[in-house]
């Protein structure tokens, strides 16, 4: 199913309103999920957290064929959550979620490690003093030469792919994004320099692109041999039938 693919699972939280279905994502939560879901304050972010990982169960039992609610995750050694069977051993699937704003993704992959990141392009944040801080000088002097209304995707267009390496090594994100440059422009690829992590450049791939005219969702992979892979996306609303 995922031979020489890696699939992006969106879902547009938004589109979310059957009270029925919340219920059944509530039913699907672990203990653990459903203490750190009460710990939102506002309904919107509750909502959020509930969809996206009620999405997680949902479409990795599409892969192992185990049922959403029996669905066993534990903490690997880089920090990160990982998949694994009731008896505690990790299963041939690789994944990552991000959430932000109205959309939740999931990438899901055959042992390729991966990190995904998604943000809203506010063009009314003031980007610049976060630029200075966490961008290299070649990702300062590109985000200078886009023209002004492009220089918010392009901010963010960097960004989602820092965070996305970041979170595929499991690595603390505030204190990392200085530490990796990106070229959006390499041949029309996406490729970095990675040596402030001892990285090597040749293990690595990434892709971005918009979802929308307000979103931008990026992907970081680490294989060791280089990788001829199809990136496949598909929308959908969480265990919901149609009939």
């Amino acid at each position: 199913m995922l031979q020489n693919s890696i699939h992006i699972w969106i879902t547009d939280i938004e589109k979310v309103t059957d009270p029925y279905l919340m219920d059944v994502y509530r039913s699907i939560l672990s203990d653990e999920e459903k203490e750190r879901l009460e710990r939102y304050r506002f309904e919107k972010d509750k909502n959020s957290f509930l969809i996206s990982h009620a999405m997680v169960r949902s479409v990795l039992s599409n892969y192992i064929e185990i049922a959403p609610k029996d669905l066993q995750f534990k903490i690997d050694k880089n920090g990160k959550p990982e998949v694994c069977s009731e008896e505690g051993e990790s299963l041939l699937l690789e994944y990552n979620l991000s959430h932000s704003g109205k959309y939740a993704v999931v990438a899901v992959t055959n042992e390729i490690v991966c990190g995904i990141d998604v943000e809203k392009i506010d063009a009314k944040r003031d980007f610049w003093d976060i630029a200075q801080n966490y961008f290299s000088s070649k990702e300062i002097l590109d985000l200078k030469s886009a023209l002004e209304q492009d220089q918010a995707h392009r901010f963010f267009t960097y960004w989602t792919l820092k965070e996305a390496y970041i979170k595929a090594k499991g690595e603390t994100i505030a204190s990392s994004l200085n530490k990796v440059s990106f070229d959006l422009h390499h041949q029309n690829q996406i490729s970095a320099e990675l040596d402030g992590f001892g990285d090597n450049d040749k293990r690595w791939q990434f892709y971005s692109q918009l979802l929308d005219d307000e979103y931008v969702m990026s992907l970081a992979l680490l294989h060791e041999n280089p990788l001829d892979f199809k990136v496949e996306l598909f929308e959908i609303i969480p265990m919901q039938v149609f009939g």
